[in-house]
């Protein structure tokens, strides 16, 4: 009798000893899962937010890319950046930027003529909000193009935005609260895309072809005002 008590006693404290010790990794298993689930929830809103940011650049540079940021008189339109932005801003729904908080949509396009970028506006681009620039210079555009690469614009839109966390608890853990994402779209712009002198020079020419009657008149006119020979050719008279 006395053994099986002792026994009974022996085994109630080995159990006790097992639901305390559970207890206890619980308690430390539990701020582990805690920060997991809190994590994957506060990535998840970032994650959703920049696929909604890249969208925005990207409609801004795909519109913007069918337009011409010249006007008749070849100084540049300013109401070209401002659509793009308007553009953007409008896909980036239900995201709204915050100047305040730093917020910004930098816009600038580049007319590239043998290897070499010309940006509009100069450096650092332009700025809807004043906010921030361009993260990427003339140089690095020039280094990304191939050698041997014909004449070409391009158009570059960047968004920078700051996430501000929904959960606010990895602010402690030295995650910057907001957190900023950038995004940029690249797209061509073929209105940039640089024409040689010759063109002009030969365009004048079908003009005056389309003007004059016959190609008496046209020689006569030559004759006045004979053309360089690297753009006049024997097949245009």
């Amino acid at each position: 009798m006395k053994i099986g008590y002792f026994m009974k006693i022996m085994l109630f404290k080995a159990n006790g000893k097992r639901a305390g010790q559970g207890f206890v990794e619980l308690l430390l298993v539990i701020p582990v899962l805690t920060i997991l689930l809190a994590g994957a929830v506060e990535f998840g809103y970032l994650l959703n937010q920049y696929v909604d940011l890249v969208d925005g650049a990207r409609e801004g540079a795909r519109f913007g890319s069918d337009i011409d940021p010249f006007k008749s008189d070849g100084s540049i339109d300013t109401e070209f950046y401002s659509a793009i932005v308007q553009i953007s801003e409008t896909a980036l729904a239900p995201i709204n930027l915050d100047p305040v908080a730093g917020d910004d949509i930098v816009i600038s396009f580049f007319s590239v003529e043998n290897g070499v970028a010309t940006r509009y506006p100069s450096e650092p681009g332009w700025s809807s909000y004043g906010n921030q620039v361009s993260k990427f210079s003339s140089e690095e555009i020039e280094a990304h193009l191939i050698s041997d690469a014909p004449n070409s614009g391009i158009l570059l839109v960047e968004v920078f935005y700051n996430y501000n966390q929904i959960l606010k608890m990895f602010s402690l853990g030295g995650v910057p609260d907001p957190i900023p994402v950038y995004v940029y779209s690249i797209m061509p712009l073929s209105a940039a895309e640089p024409i040689s002198q010759n063109y002009f020079k030969n365009q004048l020419i079908l003009d005056l072809k389309s003007n004059f009657q016959n190609k008496k008149d046209l020689y006569e006119l030559i004759q006045l005002h004979p053309p360089s020979p690297v753009w006049f050719s024997h097949e245009d008279s």
